[in-house]
């Protein structure tokens, strides 16, 4: 059974803990749940105090009406003073990526590192996507919507079990959740966006690791080194977005050595 910390907001959300040792946050993508993460919680809790969410609007987290994407870091910030954390190492898949990068920016004190899994932070690509989609959501097209951008992305080697999943747990996504997610990328003008990606990044000073589920294009890896000089980028050819599931144990061997190093 889940424990329950409530935000400044109102919001209830649901988290679990494993294990015992160095904290790690666990923060999933638009769309999925705690329980994705559950192969690596197996193989993390032999040396960490394992700690998985579920973000506003997903799994059992109750009672949201924000879901702006540079505020669900008010999730993190519940749990981590609810279980009592102390500078826990945040993990975070696609959203929850950009999830642990904001906390991080916001609360340099209470973070120990990151881990921003198939996340890139230059974020002009996946607005002009989800801005050309954005008809099919407001119909209802919640699912379908999520599952092409996945394929923009590459799903890389997933097998059958874990496109279900993905299918699944889409599918019980309200469309409020993902337009309130992806509302900063609806109004044409991406600069304002942008904008408030760099000022977070500036403000950025924890160790951070970015792995990425195909090769690094050169121009990106410009882009995240003249805002985040001391970052470690690492394309991990052919795994796709999810690599932290096509590829667990190597997974959780580079966020240990990663951990090991801090």
């Amino acid at each position: 059974m889940p424990s329950f910390a409530l935000t400044r907001d109102g919001v209830r959300v649901a988290y679990e803990v494993t294990g015992t040792g160095r904290p790690l946050l666990l923060v999933h993508g638009l769309g999925d749940e705690r329980s994705l993460w559950s192969p690596l919680v197996e193989r993390f809790a032999q040396h960490f105090r394992c700690v998985s969410l579920d973000l506003r609007g997903h799994g059992q987290s109750t009672g949201a009406v924000d879901f702006d994407p540079f505020g669900l870091h008010r999730d993190l910030d519940a749990v981590i003073s609810d279980a009592g954390l102390e500078r826990p190492v945040l993990i975070g898949h696609s959203l929850g990526g950009f999830v642990a990068t904001t906390y991080a920016g916001a609360h340099a004190a209470k973070v120990r590192a990151v881990v921003n899994v198939d996340q890139p932070l230059a974020l002009a690509t996946l607005g002009e996507a989800v801005s050309a989609h954005v008809a099919a959501l407001h119909a209802g097209k919640v699912s379908e919507t999520l599952m092409f951008v996945l394929s923009l992305l590459g799903l890389g080697p997933a097998d059958d079990t874990l496109t279900a999943r993905l299918e699944q747990t889409r599918a019980a996504l309200p469309k409020e959740v993902v337009l309130g997610v992806w509302g900063p990328f609806l109004g044409g003008d991406l600069s304002p966006v942008l904008a408030r990606v760099d000022a977070l990044l500036a403000q950025l000073v924890a160790p951070y690791l970015c792995l990425l589920g195909r090769d690094v294009d050169p121009a990106y890896a410009h882009w995240l080194a003249a805002r985040l000089p001391d970052a470690t980028l690492e394309g991990w050819t052919g795994l796709g977005h999810f690599l932290h599931l096509v590829a667990p144990d190597r997974f959780v061997a580079r966020v240990r050595e990663f951990v090991a190093d801090l």
